[in-house]
C-alpha cells in the first residue's frame, strides 16, 4: 500500500527579529527575493502584500533612524543642561554675596531685595541618655557599658555602684567623652550597676537627670 505525503510547507523567516533593525534587516532580504521568484509575476496577491510590506519596513526605517536622532539630540541637551544647571549656581550664589556686600549685615536691607535672612536655630538642650546597656568585654575583670549619644553632645557623667539601693556604695561619677564606659580590675563575674547623664552648660543645673541604673556582670 503507498502512502501519499502531501505538500504543506508552511512559510516561515528563520532570521532574527527581536529589533527593529533585524525586523528591517530581514524584511528588505525576503522582500527582494519574493521580486526575483519566477512565481512573483503570477502571484497578484504575494505582489499586493509584499508591497504592503514593503511601505511598512519603508516607514519602520524612517521611524527608527528618527527616534536614533531624537535620542542622540536628547543626551546633547542633557548634558548642556547639567552645563546651565552649574552656571545657574555660580550665578546664584554671586548675586547673593552681592547683596550680602552691599547690605553689610542690614537684616532689613536684605529684606528690601525681596530675600529671606538666615537664621540660626538654637541648639536643642540636651536630654537624658538613652539605651543605657551591658556590653560584653573580651577582657577579664572589665565591666562595660554604652548609651546612645546624640550630635552636639558635651559629655557624660558616669556613675557605678556595687549596691545600687546603698549610696555608700556608689563611686565619684566619672566623665566620659564618648557613649561609652569600661571599668576594669573588677571581681569576674560580679554584678555591678552604671547610670549616666549628659552635660550641658547651656540648662541651669549645666546636666541632665541621670538614667535608672543598669545591672552589668563583669566579664570572666
Amino acid at each position: 500500500m503507498n502512502i501519499k505525503i502531501a505538500d504543506r510547507a508552511v512559510p516561515r523567516i528563520t532570521l532574527p527579529l527581536t529589533t527593529p533593525a533585524e525586523r528591517i534587516f530581514a524584511a528588505y532580504t525576503h522582500i527582494t527575493a519574493l521580486r526575483n521568484s519566477p512565481e512573483w509575476a503570477a502571484a497578484a496577491e504575494v505582489q499586493s502584500a509584499a508591497t504592503a510590506w514593503s511601505t511598512e519596513t519603508d516607514n519602520l526605517d524612517a521611524s527608527t533612524v528618527s527616534i536614533a536622532d531624537l535620542e542622540s539630540k536628547l543626551a546633547t541637551a542633557r548634558t548642556s543642561h547639567l552645563a546651565v544647571l552649574r552656571r545657574w549656581e555660580v550665578r546664584k550664589r554671586a548675586t547673593l554675596n552681592a547683596v550680602n556686600a552691599y547690605c553689610d549685615g542690614s537684616k532689613d536691607r536684605v529684606q528690601q531685595f525681596g530675600l529671606s535672612v538666615l537664621t540660626r536655630a538654637a541648639p536643642s538642650a540636651a536630654t537624658v541618655p538613652e539605651g543605657l546597656r551591658g556590653k560584653r568585654s573580651k577582657m577579664i575583670g572589665t565591666a562595660t557599658v554604652v548609651w546612645t549619644t546624640r550630635r552636639g553632645n558635651h559629655g557624660f557623667m558616669v556613675q557605678y555602684a556595687t549596691d545600687p539601693t546603698i549610696a555608700a556604695t556608689f563611686s565619684a561619677p566619672v566623665v566620659s567623652l564618648k557613649g561609652k564606659f569600661e571599668l576594669t580590675g573588677q571581681t569576674p563575674g560580679a554584678t555591678i550597676s552604671f547610670r549616666v547623664l549628659a552635660l550641658d552648660p547651656s540648662v541651669p543645673t549645666r546636666q541632665t537627670e541621670y538614667t535608672p541604673w543598669v545591672a552589668v556582670r563583669v566579664s570572666s
